[in-house]
């Protein structure tokens, strides 16, 4: 077992060859590293499948050029906390590489306020990666702002933005008062990853300043804020708040399935959100918060797509708006249960419940 408490520990430019790593964990249960530095080390492969520049994390014991006979495994690893992944990288110089500084194919229980920055991952003749981190199919990570906020910032994947390349299982979650922001990408595909962002207990922000791909993403407590693009095969809305910036957009099947939801479009300007659903998508009520213009009246506007037929018996959206200034009312479409048309596209402004004049 590894375990690091109340030290700081230091690991800077270690290099290694051909697939080594600076922790290569095959047979043993890592308990904890805390208050730790793993800056400026390296691998640089020449074998297709380098790894890890900092941790490696593999549950089968084989990494190209290490591969221990006895068939030993990782089931999981504890915790995380109080460290930094600085300049990392992984070179593969014949074929893929993969997390610049931590590659995982194993259960980690939590990450808590450790942060990466500057990582990179390179590969001059196939894929590159998870600049910060690759986390295999096989892989479940929690990363937590429990008492600091978290950020990922300027880690690459052969040049391009890369924080995380997520093909399992990713939670990201933050306390109340504090954050975990992504400034890089966050990767996959829309057929393999799932990120669940918030916990119960966890009131904090997760904040989106990058686009984000995978094939399902969860906000399920606390606030996910999204600054540009996510794409993912199904989005869902379970708890929480889903809040969209003024360049954010969604693509995939909308789901809304707790009536604790709320969609949050309000960005100090007036847009049109698009949505995709099914008939069975919306399955709760959820709450709906948008901008108005009290000079002119003018609204955020949702277009759903494949709307279910009676789409307020289902799913009734409250719009709260403060009003400091004399309002001119829109022209709000005010579709009640059980008379929307059955249509295959539904246009509308919100429905305002609550007027709160100064």
């Amino acid at each position: 077992k590894l375990s690091y408490f109340n030290t700081f520990r230091e690991f800077d430019d270690i290099r290694f060859g051909a697939n080594e790593v600076g922790i290569y964990n095959f047979s043993a249960h890592i308990n904890t590293i805390e208050d730790s530095l793993f800056r400026n080390n390296a691998i640089i492969g020449t074998a297709s499948g380098t790894a890890g520049g900092a941790i490696n994390n593999n549950n089968d014991g084989t990494l190209s050029s290490r591969n221990p006979s006895n068939g030993d495994h990782i089931s999981s690893v504890g915790t995380v906390s109080n460290t930094s992944f600085t300049e990392n990288h992984v070179s593969g110089a014949n074929g893929d590489a993969f997390g610049g500084a931590w590659y995982n194919e194993v259960t980690v229980s939590d990450i808590i306020d450790s942060s990466f920055s500057g990582n990179y991952v390179e590969s001059s003749s196939g894929s590159a990666l998870g600049g910060a981190i690759y986390n295999a199919s096989a892989g479940t990570m929690t990363i937590s702002a429990a008492s600091r906020d978290v950020s990922f910032t300027d880690n690459k994947a052969n040049g391009a933005s890369s924080g995380i390349h997520n093909l399992g299982t990713v939670t990201l979650r933050a306390n109340d008062g504090y954050k975990v922001t992504f400034d890089d990408a966050i990767t996959g595909t829309t057929s393999s990853g799932t990120m669940t962002v918030g916990a119960s207990g966890y009131t904090g922000d997760v904040i989106f300043n990058n686009s984000v791909t995978q094939n399902r993403v969860n906000f399920s407590a606390g606030r996910g804020i999204v600054n540009d693009t996510l794409t993912a095969s199904t989005i869902y809305l379970s708890g929480g708040t889903l809040k969209l910036g003024r360049d954010a957009s969604l693509s995939g099947t909308f789901f809304a399935n707790n009536t604790s939801g709320t969609l949050d479009l309000s960005n100090d300007s007036i847009s049109n959100t698009s949505l995709t659903t099914t008939n069975s998508s919306i399955s709760a009520n959820f709450n709906l918060i948008t901008d108005i213009n009290t000079d002119d009246g003018s609204a955020d506007t949702l277009t759903i797509s494949n709307a279910p037929t009676g789409l307020y018996s289902k799913a009734e959206m409250f719009a709260y708006f403060i009003l400091l200034s004399d309002i001119k009312f829109p022209s709000f479409n005010t579709f009640m249960a059980g008379t929307i048309p059955p249509v295959t596209t539904l246009y509308f402004k919100p429905l305002v419940l609550f007027l709160l004049s100064k």
